[in-house]
């Protein structure tokens, strides 16, 4: 992994899925095409988000925080977001491997998508 970090970092640097993707496939390690091959198949709301949330989380004051960001995010995307069913329906009932994700492409999330998943309040808090 120390070995892989600088074109992970490279890779990882870009500011949307769609960059990243695309610094995975110009690069020459086996791994990085492999990584973008996984991307391909995972919802692109769900990396988008997940993007966001990792480098939000850098700013976060301590790890009650940080997981309260992430509760937040996985009600928002249960209550919201119909790729949550989509790929269970996909791995586990239907078993085809063949989610329809929606949006289908990374290059449709919008920003204010991703942006909802960060001002949603989840209506049964974390902490009590």
């Amino acid at each position: 992994l120390a070995a892989s970090r600088p074109w992970i970092d490279d890779a990882f640097s870009a500011p949307t899925i769609p960059e990243i993707a695309a610094r995975l496939r110009a690069r020459p390690e086996p791994e990085a095409s492999a990584t973008a091959d996984l991307m391909a198949e995972l919802s692109p709301t769900g990396m988008a988000v997940t993007l966001e949330a990792v480098r939000r989380a850098r700013g976060l004051p301590d790890l009650r925080a940080a997981l309260e960001q992430e509760y937040a995010i996985v009600m928002w995307f249960g209550a919201t977001q119909p790729d949550l069913v989509e790929g269970i329906r996909a791995q586990l009932v239907d078993k085809d491997r063949n989610p329809s994700w929606r949006p289908a492409r990374a290059e449709d999330v919008t920003a204010e998508t991703v942006a909802s998943a960060f001002v949603h309040v989840p209506p049964v808090p974390l902490w009590t």
